[in-house]
């Protein structure tokens, strides 16, 4: 875990996470490798961690592009942070987010900017923009902050159009972090 990715993802946590609302976060690549996103979340919301792996900080072990013990509309957050870059087919975590997310619901993937380990690294804000496409996921906010490409979607269902939210947010990518009009 980079502490670039911590910073944005409690960022994007203390923006959009309800304070007095108990929600479900589901944690993308949770494995604790060098730090997990579990402690941003608990006590006071429900964590899953799927992984690949089994770990201590993995609730359910999943295969890569099948999520099968999540349910369809189970999670009202879903958080990745340096685990989109390891897959080989980035667009089908994608739509297993889309698939688990309920209406309204929001997810934040995280990547580097810049390769890191064994990891490709094939990311630029276009590439992750084009993840979205021809899914129910809204783009809120695409844009490079501490080195890291922070991608925040929202799911709307039954929107056929453009949300009103990404009218307003006018820009999709921006230099700071979730400027929203």
């Amino acid at each position: 875990m980079h502490k670039s990715s911590m910073d944005n993802m409690k960022e994007f946590l203390d923006k959009y996470l309800s304070k007095d609302e108990k929600v479900t976060v589901v944690d993308v690549g949770a494995a604790d490798i060098n730090g997990n996103y579990k402690g941003l979340v608990v006590p006071k919301h429900n964590y899953i961690g799927i992984d690949i792996v089994e770990n201590n900080n993995v609730d359910i072990v999943v295969d890569e592009y099948d999520w099968e013990g999540l349910p369809d509309g189970s999670a009202d957050f879903v958080i990745s942070g340096q685990t989109f870059n390891y897959m080989t087919d980035p667009k089908s975590g994608i739509m297993e987010v889309e698939r688990i997310l309920c209406n309204e619901g929001m997810a934040c993937v995280i990547v580097p900017e810049v390769q890191v380990n064994a990891a490709p690294s094939p990311f630029t804000l276009d590439l992750l923009e084009e993840l979205i496409q021809g899914t129910t996921l809204i783009n809120i906010s695409c844009s490079v902050i501490l080195g890291d490409l922070v991608l925040i979607v929202k799911k709307e269902m039954y929107s056929t159009k453009k949300s009103e939210l990404q009218k307003k947010s006018g820009i999709k990518k921006k230099k700071g972090f979730l400027d929203i009009n």
